[in-house]
Order: structure tokens, then C-alpha cells, then sequence
């Protein structure tokens, strides 16, 4: 039985739970617990998963005198998609501006936004060992190291290599760690779900934010089609396979909202089914997390543009949009750590850079903050893989897996 079968029949578990059992703080306790427990068991190999395979990726990239070649379709196909995403989503927000939302009052929400000089000096923690202690929020710190010990392990071959095997030989046994894990949590997916349904279940006024959900349904869509015709046009029919292939992981990813409890599915995906071997998947896929949040921004700018227009009738100057897309270019490479949250931390950035009474307008959405950030994150995971699957393919690194030994 194919993994993303085994989740789809966990989280159809989960959906009939909400309709069976009645929603009270007993069950709410103990979807939380189990929801908390789940997410750390998905995020629980990524640090040495991570760290091992990225260390032996820039390796082997040097070893291989690959590395220029890599890392320049890396940020090419990297920048494509990204820049792209943010472009869109301005052109259609522009477009489709979406129904005016009345002005509701919400409780404040407590947001610990770290700036960016706090995220360059989490680049290197006080000591060696916080690396690894502090990084389950925050995987830069040994995305860094990696690459400084991978570029480093050639240095003199004789002292190197049998830290190397060693290094090879743990990555592996994690890798195999992990795909365990990859298909024993679909069981579990169900309290995932009923989590995220109870949430929009006991909200009475989610009707007033109809035309917007409809507006992110139709983004989705457009998304989703051109990533699958770039994928056309580059490999044919084959290419229509791709959303097929990591299917597991969007819907760790929708459902969970968190990108690095998705993240393990996606290297194990990405590899057994399409074809992405590890000295580029090790690299992208990190990469991509850390640096490369669009879709969550692109949820983001959306929604910023319904309350520009919520909060007044006059329409959208054109200097607006130029400064929502800059800004947000910003705001999606703080987004790296904020795996779970990243749509409201960038809401409440931009409406607080924006001012002009604004400041809590990103309030007016709280009723969709679970869904905003499911939404957002499900497009992170999609554009993740798409650059790793082109990553690899324009590098001649790829290899076609047939469907039928997919994992």
C-alpha cells in the first residue's frame, strides 16, 4: 500500500472522528497532546538528517567538481520560482482584490518575530554543542555547519576518509530511520486532521471570509497548473507525474502546517519516487525551507491586499504593490524560522511596516489563521519539490523511478 494512501484513509479517520464525537475541552486536550507528539516525531530525525546527508552532498558536489554547476542551477531555478510566485500573487491580488471583509474585533496576538541580525547571529550559537540543541525551531544554524564540514572532508583524503565512511554509513541508517517513520505516522494522521476540522468547526463566522477562500482556492488551482505544465513542458508526460510523486508529503504538509514536519517525507519522496538522488536533495530541500518560503508569502500578500482594501474603498495605488512585492521578498527569507507559522508572522510584519492604522489589521483574518497557514505552507511543499525535481533534472542528476515502485 502506497504511503499517501495509508495518510489519506488517517486523515479521512480524523474527519469522521469530528463528526462522531462532540467537540469539548476533554477531546480538544487530547487532540493537542497528540498533535503536539506527532509533529515532534516527524521533525525528530531532521537535525542528523539533515546535517549528515548535506555534509556528504557538498562532499561529493567537490568531489565531483560539481559544485559551480549545482548551486547555479540551484539559484536559478530557486529564483525562478520564487520571484515568479511573488510576482503572480501581486498580479493577482491586483486582479481578483477578493471580497472587502468587515472589520471584526479580535484579540490581540503575542508574535515573537525575530529581526534579521538575530537570525544572522543564530548562524553561530555560542558553543559547538547548541547547534544541535537549539536547531529544532530553526535548521540554519546546521545547514551552515553542514556546508562548512562537507566543503572541509577533502582537505587530505588519508585523515578524511574514514570519518567519511562513518559519516556515510550514519546517514544512511537515518535515511532508513526516517522512511520508517514516513510510513508508520500516516496511522497517526488522524488526530492531525480532526485537529485542523474541530478548529474550523467552532468557528460560527467563517461564511464572512467566503469570497476570500474562494480567491485562495482559485490561486491554488492556477499554482498547481503551472507547476504541472512547466513540468510538461520539460518531461513530457512523464512530468504530469510529479504532484503524484510527493503527494505523501503535501498533505503532511497541508495538514500539519509545519514545513519541517513535512520536510522528512519530501528527502524520502524526492529520492524513491522521483528520482532526486542525495547530493542534490541533501542541498534543495533544506535550502528551499530555509530560504524559500513563497508560498506562505504569496498567502501572505492576499491577504494584505484584502485588508488594504477592507480598510479603505479608494483601490490600490500602483507604488503599493511595488512595495508589498519588495517587502515581502524580505519578510520570505525570515519565514525560514517560522516552520508553523510563517502567514501570520509575515501578516503581522507587513501591517506593522505599513502603518496608516493598519497595524492590527491582520487581526480581521484570526478565524483563518490555521487554514491560511495550511494553505501556505501546502504551497512551500509544492515549490520545494519542484525545485529539487529541476534542480537534479537540469543537472543530468535525476533518474526516472516508474509508478509502480513508488514508495
Amino acid at each position: 500500500m502506497k504511503i499517501w494512501f495509508k495518510t489519506l484513509l488517517g486523515l479521512l479517520a480524523g474527519f469522521l472522528f469530528t463528526l462522531v464525537v462532540p467537540y469539548s475541552d476533554g477531546i480538544k486536550a487530547l487532540i493537542e497532546f497528540f498533535y503536539a507528539f506527532i509533529i515532534n516525531a516527524g521533525r525528530f530525525l531532521l537535525v542528523p538528517l539533515v546535517f549528515s546527508g548535506l555534509s556528504l552532498a557538498i562532499y561529493e558536489l567537490i568531489k565531483h567538481k560539481k559544485t559551480v554547476k549545482i548551486w547555479k542551477n540551484l539559484f536559478i531555478v530557486f529564483g525562478g520560482f520564487n520571484i515568479g510566485m511573488i510576482v503572480f500573487s501581486l498580479i493577482f491580488g491586483a486582479v481578483y482584490p477578493g471580497e472587502r471583509i468587515p472589520l471584526i474585533m479580535e484579540e490581540n496576538v503575542n508574535m515573537d518575530v525575530p529581526s534579521f541580525a538575530e537570525l544572522v547571529s543564530s548562524v553561530f550559537p555560542p558553543d559547538f554543542i547548541s547547534i544541535f540543541i537549539t536547531s529544532g525551531t530553526f535548521l540554519l544554524p546546521v545547514f551552515v555547519f553542514a556546508i562548512l564540514l562537507g566543503a572541509n572532508l577533502s582537505f587530505d583524503t588519508y585523515y578524511t576518509d574514514p570519518f567519511i565512511d562513518v559519516l556515510d554509513g550514519f546517514n544512511r541508517i537515518i535515511y532508513h530511520i526516517n522512511h520508517f517513520f514516513v510510513e508508520i505516522i500516516p496511522f497517526v494522521m488522524g488526530f492531525v486532521s480532526a485537529r485542523l476540522f474541530f478548529i474550523l468547526q467552532k468557528e460560527s463566522d467563517i461564511s464572512v471570509y467566503s469570497g476570500f477562500l474562494f480567491m485562495l482556492l482559485v490561486f491554488v488551482l492556477f499554482v498547481l497548473i503551472f507547476v504541472s505544465l512547466v513540468m510538461f513542458l520539460i518531461k513530457g508526460k512523464s512530468g504530469l507525474l510529479f504532484l503524484y510523486q510527493d503527494l505523501n508529503s503535501f498533505l503532511f504538509a497541508f495538514f500539519s502546517g509545519d514545513v519541517y514536519f513535512s520536510l522528512g517525507s519530501q528527502m524520502l519522496h524526492g529520492r524513491e519516487n522521483s528520482g532526486v538522488p542525495r547530493r542534490i536533495g541533501a542541498l534543495s530541500y533544506p535550502f528551499s525551507v530555509l530560504f524559500g518560503r513563497s508560498g506562505s508569502v504569496s498567502v501572505m500578500i492576499l491577504s494584505f491586499i484584502v485588508i488594504l482594501s477592507s480598510y479603505s474603498s479608494l483601490g490600490i495605488p500602483f507604488t503599493t504593490f511595488l512595495w508589498i512585492g519588495f517587502v515581502s521578498l524580505g519578510i520570505m527569507f525570515l519565514m525560514g524560522a517560522s516552520p508553523g507559522y510563517a502567514v501570520v508572522m509575515g501578516l503581522f510584519v507587513i501591517c506593522g511596516m505599513y502603518g496608516r492604522a493598519t497595524e492590527e489589521g491582520y487581526l480581521i483574518f484570526k478565524p483563518l489563521f490555521p487554514l491560511m497557514i495550511s494553505v501556505g505552507t501546502f504551497l512551500d511543499a509544492v515549490i520545494s519539490s519542484a525545485v529539487s525535481f529541476l534542480v537534479a533534472e537540469r543537472s543530468g542528476e535525476r533518474k526516472d523511478v516508474l509508478p509502480e515502485e513508488y514508495v
